[in-house]
């Protein structure tokens, strides 16, 4: 894959600027973003992952330039993966809602379809009893209190089936 930075900026209510004229180009099969707490590291996959928008610069996957409408980032949304490490659950919701969701409301899945899809990733992760579960009541089973792994599998299950060219891990 084949990325191109070009000139990314992003400041937040007036307060200090995040991210200043990020450029960078190269080809990848996985990229590592690193640096120190609070360089912009979240900001910028924010950014690649459409969820916000710079304020200037732009980015290109494959010599495909992302357009920073609504319109165009809702189809961008549908191609990536963006795997959160905390708070990536609905906590209202359960582990299989989790899951379901995204998948009838995003990529079109009917509900029947959804629920084999979620009972296929459940079992495959040795979870198929544990879908019931609501976040918060799961601290006995693992120490992030998600029925789910972290990364969590709302997001891991959706890059299983959709198989995304790009999948974003926040960490």
């Amino acid at each position: 894959m084949k990325i191109k930075i070009n000139g990314i900026s992003k400041r937040f209510s007036g307060g200090p600027e995040v991210l200043n004229r990020i450029q960078y180009q190269g080809e990848f099969d996985s990229l590592a973003i690193i640096g120190p707490s609070g360089g912009g590291k979240s900001t910028l996959l924010r950014i690649l992952g459409g969820l916000i928008l710079p304020d200037a610069g732009s980015f290109a996957f494959d010599g495909k330039e992302t357009k920073m409408e609504d319109r165009a980032l809702l189809e961008y949304r549908r191609t990536i993966g963006f795997v959160f490490q905390s708070n990536g659950l609905f906590h209202h919701l359960t582990g299989r809602q989790n899951i379901t969701m995204p998948l009838i409301k995003v990529h079109g899945y009917s509900p029947e379809e959804a629920e084999e899809k979620v009972e296929a990733l459940l079992k495959r992760f040795g979870l198929a009893n544990d879908g019931h579960k609501y976040p918060k009541n799961c601290r006995e089973d693992n120490s992030s209190g998600s029925p789910l792994p972290e990364p969590s599998l709302q997001n891991q299950g959706w890059s299983f089936w959709m198989n995304p060219p790009v999948l974003w891990i926040r960490n």
